[in-house]
C-alpha cells in the first residue's frame, strides 16, 4: 500500500494570505492545518503586491508557525492581467 502525502495549498489575496494542509493525498484528504493572516491595505493595492517583503514575511512567519514541511504546494494564479495577457511581450 502506497504511503499517502501531505500536500499545501496558499491563496495570496487582495487583502488575506491562506495556508491549508491537507494529509491523505491523494486518495483521501483530511483538512490537518490552516491558518489565515490579514494583510495591510498597503501590501497588495488594485490586484498588484505593493510590499513584497511583507507578503514574503507573512508567508514565512505563517509556515513557521505551522511547523509545515512538505514541499508539495499548489497555488493558484488569478488577476486581470493573468487572464488577458496585459503583461504579455508583443
Amino acid at each position: 500500500m502506497a504511503k499517502s502525502k501531505v500536500g499545501i495549498g496558499v491563496d495570496i489575496g487582495s487583502s488575506l494570505i491562506k495556508i491549508v494542509e491537507l494529509d491523505g493525498l491523494p486518495n483521501s484528504p483530511v483538512l490537518s492545518k490552516y491558518m489565515v493572516k490579514e494583510l495591510t491595505s498597503e501590501a497588495i493595492v488594485d490586484e498588484e503586491i505593493m510590499d513584497r517583503g511583507l507578503v514574503i514575511n507573512t508567508l514565512k512567519e505563517m509556515i513557521d508557525e505551522m511547523k509545515l514541511k512538505s514541499k508539495n504546494v499548489a497555488t493558484s494564479i488569478y488577476g486581470k492581467s493573468v487572464i488577458n495577457g496585459e503583461n504579455e511581450r508583443q
